[in-house]
């Protein structure tokens, strides 16, 4: 990577350079920095091509993007939102950056848990012409998200099942970020007939697209959720929550090895004092997927 850089470095130093191919160094330059974890080079990167005079639109575009994203992540929730939102206020610019920066603004928000805003970015981006349908589709699932949390379910599963149906037209189908959803099934307290409701639907909608293999491994990650929570789910909810995915599951070839795991993972977690022996029922190496799943260490881990 340092001679990635190296390299880069030298092109931005090379008297009389394009400024075309001095911002494409400095970008480069840029996302090098952040996949070494240098954050403030990479941010100064990314400042250096937005300021470079004869820099194309499209490459400051893209450098506001990503400090955008990098200034998010670091938490400075400002200067996230106002790169984002130069990229948004901005004439001609390309459907797909434009989309980027709403999903960067939109996520941002979240963050700040001020849902009606993210809503607002995400919305605009879903309603974005030319816009990527991954994108859209991301943007319908977190849409989801926020009104299922609101307790708005009907809402909720309706976006859920255009974010699904978008993710899935695109080749290689995309299904982004469910579990989130799940989660939100699961923490709501409902009752038994209400929670086999909302299950049903929930892989209702997945089933219709093909999406069972998502939906599965969602099941059996939202496990080491359970294991990490500071306040452990009660026994009576771990069973009620098993038996309502074994008669989801019930006949779909394609959760029989998702089950099994999921299935384990739950008696795990009933066990006392979690005994790792309960894994031993599986095979290596689906006993592997769940030990990873559940966030267990496989130091010791044997065939």
């Amino acid at each position: 990577m340092q001679k990635e850089i190296d390299d880069y470095s030298a092109v931005v130093a090379l008297e009389g350079a394009p400024a075309e191919q001095v911002a494409k160094a400095l970008f480069n330059r840029g996302v090098a920095h952040g996949q070494l974890d240098e954050v403030q080079k990479e941010i100064d990167d990314y400042s250096a091509v937005v300021a470079l005079e004869g820099a194309l639109a499209e490459q400051v575009v893209r450098a506001l993007c990503n400090r955008g994203a990098t200034h998010s992540h670091q938490g400075d929730v400002q200067k996230a939102i106002d790169d984002f939102s130069a990229v948004v206020a901005l004439e001609g610019v390309p459907a797909e950056h434009v989309a980027a920066a709403l999903y960067g603004l939109g996520l941002t928000f979240f963050q700040m848990r001020k849902m009606d805003l993210a809503a607002q970015s995400f919305e605009q981006l879903v309603g974005l012409a030319g816009a990527p349908s991954i994108r859209k589709s991301d943007a319908y699932l977190t849409i989801a998200e926020i009104q299922c949390g609101q307790g708005q379910w009907e809402e909720g599963f309706a976006s859920m099942a255009q974010g699904v149906e978008l993710g899935a037209s695109v080749s290689p189908p995309h299904i982004g970020d469910i579990e989130s959803i799940l989660a939100l099934i699961f923490d709501a307290g409902l009752s038994r007939g209400e929670l086999e409701k909302k299950v049903s639907i929930f892989s209702a909608i997945l089933g219709q697209h093909s999406a069972y293999g998502a939906l599965g491994e969602s099941l059996v990650h939202h496990l080491g959720s359970l294991t990490k929570s500071d306040d452990p789910p009660a026994s009576d909810q771990l069973n009620r929550w098993l038996a309502i995915w074994e008669k989801i599951a019930d006949g779909v070839p394609d959760l029989i090895i998702p089950m099994r795991l999921f299935r384990t993972g739950i008696r795990y977690l009933l066990s006392e004092d979690r005994d790792e022996s309960v894994l031993l029922d599986l095979r290596f190496d689906e006993r592997e997927l769940l030990r990873q799943a559940l966030g267990l260490d496989d130091g010791d881990a044997k065939p």
